[in-house]
């Protein structure tokens, strides 16, 4: 054995415990960092809406809006469902062991739920441009 070999494995392990201690709490803080603008809101004025709305005297909700939030739900739910249908089907795959017919079941599941995803995006998009011209046009 090469005297080197034990020296490029301590330093293996030395870098193996660097990442752990070092890297895993910085990418945590990092991760924490970005979410903190999320929380700088005016909390003022989301209570007086919910104060204006629970006191009705609160303005009434156009019906073209209220169409796009429903619409803009379910586009919402079905690319969550489709998402979830790609992880099944991945681990479909993961334990296929070597089936064939698993397999290709898998890999269909998987095309066809990106080919849906693809679509419900397209969706997204042309609804948010088709609400925003109607909303813009009704005010």
């Amino acid at each position: 054995m090469h005297p080197d070999s034990t020296y490029n494995l301590s330093k293996r392990e030395a870098m193996k415990t660097l990442f752990k201690k070092a890297f895993i709490p910085l990418s945590a803080l990092g991760s924490t960092l970005m979410m903190l603008p999320a929380r700088a809101t005016d909390f003022t004025t989301s209570l007086a809406t919910v104060g204006a709305t629970a006191y009705g005297s609160a303005p009434e909700a156009d019906i073209y809006k209220i169409i796009g939030e429903i619409v803009f739900a379910i586009m919402g739910l079905l690319g969550v469902v489709l998402l979830v249908l790609i992880l099944y089907a991945g681990f479909l795959w993961m334990t296929a062991q070597g089936k064939e017919e698993q397999i290709t079941r898998a890999k269909g599941m998987i095309t066809n739920a990106v080919i849906g995803l693809v679509i419900i995006m397209a969706a997204y998009a042309i609804a948010t441009f088709v609400f925003t011209a109607i909303l813009n046009a009704a005010t």
